[in-house]
């Protein structure tokens, strides 16, 4: 009676065991499917990071290339007012030394003339 008590017991717990292990069985399945989706994300944002990462050194290169651009302009600005500072010096030392016009006024009386 006692060995047939323990096959029972035995037997229940075979059971239990094969149970666990189709459970753990479908366990691991579901772990390694979330792990490959997990993966698939993973990859996509890396893929899109990546992206980004060439996007904006495309765009910080335009605006490096604006930015010189920029500064060459203004060297030229810079440039031209320097250059016309110079004409209109001597072009004031010229009126100067210049005779007075016809009209009987000299060259600094005539710069605060407006023309109508």
């Amino acid at each position: 009676m006692i060995d047939k008590s323990l096959e029972a017991k035995l037997v229940e717990r075979q059971g239990k065991v094969e149970q666990l292990d189709e459970i753990r069985k479908q366990l691991e399945k579901e772990r390694d499917f979330r792990c490959e989706e997990a993966t698939k994300e993973l990859n996509n944002v890396k893929l899109e990071v990546e992206s980004m990462r060439r996007d904006l050194e495309s765009r910080q290169a335009k605006i490096a290339a604006v930015v010189a651009e920029v500064d060459t302009i203004n060297m030229k600005i810079n440039s031209i007012k320097e250059s016309g500072a110079v004409t209109r010096q001597e072009l004031g030392l010229t009126l100067s030394w210049a005779p007075k016009p016809a009209c009987g006024l000299g060259p600094d009386e005539l710069s605060g003339q407006v023309d109508e």
